[in-house]
């Protein structure tokens, strides 16, 4: 019960970034592969289809995330009775969980195309196969999920980022292979198949491997079910109304605009998608850590490491948001096509989503960490039915630019306020703490505003420019915020001081 969590942090945000590498790779090397032989209007359909493949995952109430986070907790305290009970308790239910996500599935699966409001035609017949497949393949996913967050509460990260490394790379591959043998859009759902399968095996053996390792002995025990099923109840409204309100801009498109529409909004906010994803990750690598530390009492070096987290991420946020408002379009162009960009007015909404996105995620997860279970869910809640409503009627009045904004309008009201009151609270920080978090956040803001402005007039026209251009951006925005910011410096010689 003694393991590192220095080594723990350090391979799980190895093993984020590379979510992030494999993510690039699946959602932007492999869609032209996708396009080339999956029709457009095909596509589309099924990317409006994975949003009710999404909705289904709804039934999950939350168990890995509380799972892990108790386990981590008790795991600090060194609890041997918690952790027999959390072990027991959360693989039952993941498993019932997987069982009745392969239930609800096969009763919805009839239903897609008047959801869709998609024609029965003998082309989009696919489309009803490729639900039923992805349908298994997302139960085998959320039994995963349960074996994984075991693991991740034992404070594994080496082992579980291997798993995960060699599965969802060889589903790469699956897709691939797929697609070249003719079986078109089928090919996505069954990769999907394959790393649920995968994770689930994997995990599930490294768990039975590090219980024989552990000094304690592991029995099977059901003590504490109630207390996790009722925390569970205030998790399971919050998550799911934001799968329901996470996934429905596809649907919401597909419904008022037409499926061909889709994939102009899920390419054109592709990048910023997956820079928000690598945002995010260091936040989701320090939770089993973060749990583990405030569970051993230490709620001093606690506030030292998440402060200086969260410097950095805004750092990073800064350097996104003038990319992305400067260099997305030139990015779609030349990937995929300009006819294929949704317009300049889309992309501000997407890079204002993207800042916002990342504030509330990141303070929402930390404070996850650090027990605030039950108000997160609640106010997750709260906001996903704000971001219902005015998607639905921002699509019908507004079109894309209404479904796009939305989410962003419901965070500011709901969670902008409410998850940097309950971080202060929860890390006791001081008025004086929390003034130099908001002066960085000036500093980098007028970083990214000098930056933006000396390349405004850029537009690369090959991928060697926009490569230049790039690499003359992230310098240019580096050595400026360098000239503004002390804690920059502070960190900069820090480390230069740990590489000599």
């Amino acid at each position: 019960m003694n393991r590192s969590r220095v080594s723990t942090v350090k391979w799980n945000l190895f093993f984020h970034y590379f979510t992030v590498a494999y993510a690039i790779i699946s959602g932007i090397a492999l869609v032209p592969l996708y396009l080339k032989y999956i029709p457009l209007d095909l596509y589309g359909g099924w990317l409006a289809t994975s949003n009710i493949i999404a909705w289904l995952s709804i039934v999950d109430p939350g168990v890995s995330s509380v799972v892990m986070q108790r386990i981590s907790f008790s795991y600090g305290q060194k609890d041997s009775q918690a952790l027999n009970g959390l072990i027991t308790n959360g693989i039952c239910l993941s498993l019932v969980l997987a069982l009745l996500i392969c239930a609800i599935g096969l009763i919805v699966a009839p239903l897609i195309f008047s959801v869709l409001n998609l024609s029965d035609t003998q082309s989009y017949l696919v489309l009803q196969t490729a639900f039923t497949i992805a349908i298994f393949g997302t139960a085998l996913m959320v039994l995963s999920y349960g074996f994984t967050a075991i693991n991740m509460g034992f404070q594994s990260s080496l082992g579980i980022g291997l798993i995960f490394a060699i599965t969802n790379l060889s589903s790469l591959v699956v897709i691939a292979v797929l697609l070249y043998l003719g079986i078109g859009v089928l090919a996505l759902p069954w990769a999907l198949v394959f790393r649920g399968a995968g994770l689930s095996l994997g995990n599930a053996a490294y768990m039975f491997w590090r219980l024989r390792t552990e000094p304690m002995q592991f029995r099977v025990s059901f003590q504490g079910l109630r207390e996790l099923v009722a925390m569970l109840s205030y998790t399971f409204w919050g998550k799911a109304m934001d799968g329901i309100a996470g996934n429905m801009d596809a649907l919401l498109i597909a419904r008022f605009l037409g499926p061909e529409v889709v994939p102009i909004l899920s390419l054109t906010r592709k990048a910023p998608d997956l820079s928000r994803t690598f945002l995010e990750r260091p936040a989701m690598a320090f939770m089993p850590a973060i749990s583990h530390l405030f569970g051993s009492g230490d709620v001093k070096r606690t506030q030292e490491i998440l402060l200086r987290l969260l410097r950095m991420i805004i750092w990073l946020m800064g350097l996104a948001v003038v990319g992305f408002l400067l260099l997305n379009e030139p990015f779609v162009r030349l990937w995929v096509g300009a006819k294929l960009y949704a317009g300049s007015t889309i992309n501000m909404l997407i890079v204002l989503g993207l800042v916002v996105t990342v504030v509330v995620s990141v303070l929402s997860n930390l404070c996850y960490s650090l027990g605030n279970i039950k108000g997160n869910s609640l106010t997750l809640m709260a906001q996903s039915f704000v971001s219902i409503f005015l998607m639905y009627f921002g699509g019908q009045i507004f079109g894309m630019a209404g479904v796009v904004l939305a989410p962003t309008i419901a965070m500011v009201v709901v969670s902008g306020w409410y998850y940097p009151r309950a971080f202060i609270r929860l890390l006791n920080l001081t008025w004086g703490e929390v003034k130099t978090l908001l002066y960085e956040f000036t500093r980098v803001a007028a970083a990214a505003l000098l930056v933006g402005v000396s390349f405004t007039l850029v537009n690369p026209l090959t991928w060697l420019e926009f490569i230049s251009v790039s690499v003359a951006l992230v310098a240019s925005y580096v050595v400026t915020l360098t000239f503004i910011s002390t804690s920059l410096r502070r960190e900069l010689v820090t480390l230069w001081t740990r590489i000599k």
